[in-house]
């Protein structure tokens, strides 16, 4: 039984809601939502390490109002926008069973490992040879440097793991729910060694992936992150039965205009 059909029959939800299933394949306002997400993020980060502290950026981001208002409501949130936002796509594409969620890890793991070549490993080689930096601690640091993309990849295997284990959604959230609550009481995890030795480096990025070490090495640990993840897909599968969808994002916009002006 669908968890919110009690929500759905309901006398205010029914007028926006149906029990069925309403909206099914691609939706295009969810594909440009995550298309501005995602340029927003690349000038951001663009602006704060290309340009740094120099006068370029302080102009961008104290002269210019749209700067600005990106600085303070989307920056710090895109990440977890955009995490949410892939959770409620999931709903819309073939990425929902077992073994499409298995092949989707895959690739993302495989583009992300690609990546962290061509923009860590060789710039560590050039590095090296340059200025005489020790290759080998920053290579293995480039090449296992988590980031975003790491994250969609292991939830994934995640996702697809708890798909095997031919646990409900509610299940699943419940498991994820328990992920985050422990993921946030237990201390950052310390591991002692030579923080210059290749082995120190490739295990801390390993652990950094799943728990919080410290925000070099786990920007982005699945337990703490999983949780955005599910509650995007639980806002997906409310969304599949939205039959009209232009008084629910109405809603969806004054509540967020409200808590931005109450910030």
């Amino acid at each position: 039984m669908n968890s919110f059909q009690n929500f759905y029959e309901s006398p205010v939800a029914s007028k926006i809601f149906s029990k069925q299933i309403v909206n099914t394949g691609r939706q295009i306002e969810l594909d440009l939502w995550k298309a501005v997400l995602i340029f927003i993020m690349i000038v951001m980060h663009v602006q704060k390490v290309v340009f740094g502290d120099s006068w370029i950026s302080y102009t961008l981001c104290n002269r210019s109002r749209a700067f600005l208002f990106f600085n303070k409501t989307i920056y710090p949130i895109g990440a977890t926008i955009f995490m949410f936002s892939m959770g409620c796509t999931i709903n819309f594409s073939k990425h929902q069973e077992m073994k499409t969620c298995f092949q989707r890890g895959l690739h993302l793991l495989l583009t992300f490992f690609c990546l962290n070549v061509i923009r860590g490993v060789f710039t560590a080689f050039f590095l090296s040879k340059w200025n005489g930096s020790k290759y080998i601690p920053n290579w293995i640091n480039s090449f296992f440097f988590n980031d975003i993309l790491l994250l969609a990849s292991l939830f994934y295997f995640y996702y697809g793991f708890l798909k095997w284990c031919r646990l409900s959604f509610r299940g699943i959230f419940l498991v994820t729910t328990g992920l985050f609550i422990l993921s946030n009481l237990i201390p950052p995890v310390h591991i002692g060694g030579d923080p210059d030795s290749a082995g120190y480096i490739a295990l801390n990025q390993f652990l950094g992936c799943f728990v919080f070490i410290n925000k070099t090495n786990s920007p982005f640990p699945l337990c703490n992150w999983a949780f955005v993840v599910i509650l995007g897909i639980a806002f997906g599968k409310l969304l599949q039965h939205c039959f009209d969808k232009d008084t629910f994002y109405a809603i969806l916009t004054w509540v967020g205009l409200i808590g931005l002006t109450t910030d």
